[in-house]
């Protein structure tokens, strides 16, 4: 997706204007697409667990109840990407993609009011990478929603995987620090093998042009 399509998007977005980004992502994509605002309702849900389960392993990808238990904290912000799809009963409607964000003061200090955290964010293997551009813009809708509602920074934790920490590094994500074992069960000895380590990343969100040009150049910080 060119530069300028991408920053097109996300401008509409930023003012509100979801149908007007849905018309340009159709555009670009060559496939009806459209976002959605993700609300404490149940209609998004199961797409989302679909989205999970083709992204992560089970012991990881979140439950229903995790992402209703989200989605009904008065804080949380959060949007889906939907997009027309063949299938075998013909094309239909799926969700593909989704960001989902609170004040979740389990991972964020009860007095740093300034700090909003990334629960979840996904996109379907065969939409990733490449030039789409869909997760990008994505990624901006939601950072400009945590900014307007008064947050400078989001924090986010990512897999020790040099792939997924380079995806949030090249939207402006910076590692803060190394958490070992982060992922195992609480009912499980950390197994010394790195799969349950994580990266606390974070990105400076406070002024709105370098929301924007921090996904169309990942250089800025």
């Amino acid at each position: 997706m060119a530069k300028e399509t991408l920053k097109d998007i996300l401008y509409e977005l930023i003012k509100g204007k979801v149908d007007a980004a849905s018309r340009i992502l159709t555009e670009e994509q060559k496939t009806p697409t459209r976002v959605e605002y993700l609300n404490p309702g149940s209609q998004h849900v199961n797409g989302m667990l679909a989205v999970d389960k083709a992204c992560f392993t089970p012991d990881i990808a979140y439950d229903a109840e995790d992402i209703t238990d989200v989605l009904a904290d008065e804080t949380a912000i959060g949007f889906a990407l939907y997009q027309r799809r063949p299938s075998r009963k013909g094309d239909r409607e799926e969700l593909v993609a989704y960001v989902l964000g609170s004040r979740d003061l389990e991972e964020v200090h009860k007095n740093d009011h300034k700090t909003f955290y990334l629960n979840s964010a996904a996109i379907i293997p065969d939409l990733r990478g490449g030039n789409t551009g869909l997760f990008p813009s994505l990624m901006g809708l939601f950072e400009e929603a945590v900014r307007q509602a008064g947050y400078d920074h989001v924090i986010l934790h990512a897999f020790d995987d040099p792939i997924l920490t380079t995806c949030y590094e090249q939207l402006g994500y910076r590692k803060e620090h190394f958490i070992k074992g982060y992922y195992a069960d609480e009912d499980e000895a950390v197994v010394d093998n790195g799969k349950n380590d994580a990266w606390l990343m974070r990105k400076n969100i406070r002024d709105q042009s370098r929301v924007i040009r921090s996904v169309i150049d990942p250089g800025i910080r």
